[in-house]
């Protein structure tokens, strides 16, 4: 499945970006499993796709990653900006999830 990069326009922070994964919603379990196994964190997230939640993983490059599904696709949504919180990340990532789930058929 499809992945795409995309740079903010006129951003001088090399990490700065998003960050959109498509794959097979089947693989949802073997994801979090994995989540699980590692020891990272999983908050539930309501109101964007099915089983919807943010893994969390504080004091690394990207402390959270926003993951949901909607009908046979698992969306990842990864949201780096240098000036923002981790709590504006996850707000614009409910966002942008909410934008992209209304896309999908």
């Amino acid at each position: 499945m499809p992945s795409c990069y995309f740079s903010p326009p006129g951003s001088d922070h090399p990490t700065d970006g998003v960050s959109v994964q498509l794959q097979d919603a089947n693989r949802f379990d073997l994801l979090t499993a994995g989540i699980k196994q590692s020891g990272l964190t999983q908050e539930p997230v309501a109101g964007v796709g099915d089983e919807a939640f943010f893994q969390l993983a504080p004091k690394t490059i990207y402390p959270v990653i926003f993951y949901f599904k909607k009908n046979a696709i698992l969306v990842g949504l990864t949201l780096q900006r240098h000036d923002m919180s981790t709590a504006q990340i996850k707000q614009a990532d409910k966002q942008l999830g909410a934008v992209l789930a209304s896309h999908i058929g």
